[in-house]
């Protein structure tokens, strides 16, 4: 282990480097009593291959944690990005257009984030965007239709609001929406 990275209520990032490679990973830490979360976004990361998604190495298991040895994003956090630069329209379009390549490729495998927000979108040394943190993410039907409500309140689509259920698919594209008012403004659309 390098450094601290980040952390959560159940987890902790930090910069891991592969000793035969030096190959620089990203060790989320998971506490098993999250084990619901942790085995869901596990699952779901197993399943996923595209250049605009968090790439997962491998898993170790302990007995009370859980450590996610996954893809480095050298450049951080969307959200920090977009505090320390102003980002130009063109910017954002390219940024955005790998934002939908990666949901998209996600909604047709049936699997919906539920958490997206710049916090939970990295960027890798060229700035490209690696969608990440999976913890809320789900796998759905087709028209099925969801009531709990997961995610970050400024990012949540009205009928998650309304507790009229909503469709997994389209709180994604929300999301995606919000995300990309946040971008160019540096301002929430709604509070």
């Amino acid at each position: 282990m390098l450094n601290f990275i980040d952390c959560g209520a159940f987890r902790a990032v930090t910069l891991g480097q592969h000793l035969m490679t030096d190959t620089k990973v990203a060790v989320k830490t998971t506490d098993k009593t999250a084990f619901i979360t942790s085995h869901r976004e596990t699952n779901i990361l197993k399943t996923v291959h595209h250049p605009n998604i968090i790439q997962l190495f491998q898993i170790i298991n302990t007995t009370e944690l859980c450590h996610l040895i996954l893809e480095y994003a050298s450049g951080g956090s969307l959200y920090n990005w977009i505090q320390q630069n102003f980002v130009m329209e063109e910017e954002a379009r390219a940024m955005f257009q790998q934002m939908l390549s990666a949901i998209e490729y996600c909604h047709r495998k049936r699997i919906a984030h539920r958490d997206l927000k710049p916090s939970n979108i990295l960027l890798d040394g060229e700035r490209n965007i690696k969608i990440a943190d999976f913890g809320l993410a789900i796998t759905y039907h087709e028209g099925q239709r969801l009531r709990v409500c997961p995610g970050t309140l400024p990012y949540m689509a009205p009928e998650l609001l309304l507790g009229q259920g909503y469709e997994c698919s389209a709180m994604d594209v929300w999301a995606l929406g919000v995300t990309l008012f946040k971008m160019v403004s540096n301002t929430l659309p709604f509070f």
